[in-house]
């Protein structure tokens, strides 16, 4: 069976559009809008996009760091350290929590890693 012109214009635009479907998905994907929501002391401090790395200064002494779309608890006040201690966090649905200075770190985002945790 020979291809005619019609038959390969026809693929060449099925070839074209799924790629830019393709790499559409992907960088959506990749830039999913993954963001920290921020509550101190019972009220909402702020969402900050894990995308951009930066230095939050929050009152009494705690520092938030964001870096290569992760945040932590870079310094805090409280006594034992906790938060601190509790590392980086980056899936939607990972949260931080220092319950002395009541500071709650939310990530939120389109894809959660875990939809429950049991034990």
């Amino acid at each position: 069976m020979k291809m005619t012109l019609g038959d390969k214009v026809v693929i060449f635009v099925a070839t074209i559009c799924g790629l830019v479907l393709l790499f559409s998905g992907v960088y959506s994907k990749t830039q999913s809008g993954i963001c920290a929501t921020v509550w101190f002391d019972g009220k909402k401090f702020g969402d900050f996009q894990l995308s951009k790395d930066q230095i939050i200064k929050i009152k009494n002494g705690i520092k938030l760091e964001i870096k290569n779309k992760k945040i932590r608890v870079l310094e805090n006040t409280c006594s034992q350290k906790l938060c601190i201690h509790q590392g980086w966090a980056s899936n939607p649905g990972a949260t931080i929590i220092c319950i002395p200075n009541k500071l709650v770190i939310n990530v939120v985002g389109e894809n959660k890693k875990y939809d429950a945790l049991s034990q």
